[in-house]
């Protein structure tokens, strides 16, 4: 998968201990909800919108009608009856109120994005809501997830939730060290997604709840300092795949942790994602500033 390829060029070691070892993340004592719990519920939640999820039948009927401005209130409704529903599943009542005022300022936001984008000619077919795919690649398969895939004159664009403080900048996304929407870009190319398919440039949605900008789209490339055309930017994308396969694989490199350059100036955005640093020790390394 896209994240598992992320792993693979920061710190394979994390991949070792995840998918060699099997380990697994370990839980918090505190009772709060942590960034993976709100990233699952907004994820269900704005699914839901389009699609009931399979595990998700308590939640109430996905919206049916038009995405057109006659049509506002009645969508906001939905949303709202489909979040109150999945956060009355949730186990802690504290970040339920945390969390629920972002949703109200949310879900408006959502809504008339939606409906000017479908102005646009932007189309969302409900297939392409959590769409799953597989492709070969050499001796592996890869794996993704798209949160949506819309149309939009004749190409695919991947639109990706982020729930996160901060988006994944530009540079990172050029140069392959958040490779997501890359990867799933290109596969589209591939006919991974279905066939006569083709890539527009990705975007994330940043559903942050915030009052200065509860949603805010972004192009994966989007920089006033970036000039990077998608064929070039995929084209690379393919390079960089080739290039992990050759070392990970066919050269059986070892499962280093923080190889190479990744110790020092960049090392804290190797552990951003992890949940084995009390394995590696890393953070110990880092207090004792070896």
């Amino acid at each position: 998968s896209p994240s598992l390829l992320r792993d693979v060029l920061s710190c394979p070691y994390k991949v070792y201990a995840g998918k060699v070892l099997g380990l697994k993340q370990a839980e918090d004592w505190e009772a709060e909800m942590n960034a993976a719990d709100k990233g699952t519920l907004i994820h269900t939640i704005l699914q839901a919108f389009f699609r009931t999820p399979k595990d998700a039948a308590y939640l109430p009927a996905p919206w049916k009608g038009e995405i057109v401005w006659e049509n506002r209130a009645e969508m906001e409704e939905t949303f709202l009856e489909i979040a109150k529903a999945a956060f009355a599943k949730m186990g802690n009542h504290a970040a339920r109120h945390v969390w629920w005022p972002r949703m109200e300022r949310l879900i408006p936001a959502i809504v008339k994005t939606l409906i000017q984008q479908k102005e646009q000619g932007r189309t969302i077919s409900v297939e392409d809501v959590e769409r799953e795919a597989v492709i070969s690649f050499k001796t592996v398969s890869l794996k993704a997830r798209a949160d949506r895939l819309d149309e939009v004159d004749g190409s695919t664009v991947v639109v990706d939730y982020k729930t996160g403080s901060t988006l994944p900048s530009a540079a990172k996304n050029n140069d392959g060290r958040e490779p997501q929407l890359g990867v799933e870009a290109w596969m589209v190319n591939q006919g991974a997604f279905g066939e006569r398919r083709r890539a527009a440039m990705p975007e994330y949605w940043h559903v942050s709840g915030r009052e200065a900008d509860a949603l805010e789209v972004r192009g994966a490339l989007e920089s006033p300092r970036l000039k990077m055309p998608l064929h070039e930017w995929l084209a690379m994308v393919e390079e960089g795949l080739n290039n992990v396969h050759q070392h990970m694989m066919e050269a059986q490199a070892p499962f280093e942790a923080l190889p190479g350059d990744a110790v020092g100036k960049g090392r804290k955005d190797q552990c951003l994602h992890c949940d084995f640093a009390g394995v590696c020790r890393f953070r110990d390394w880092e207090a004792q500033d070896v």
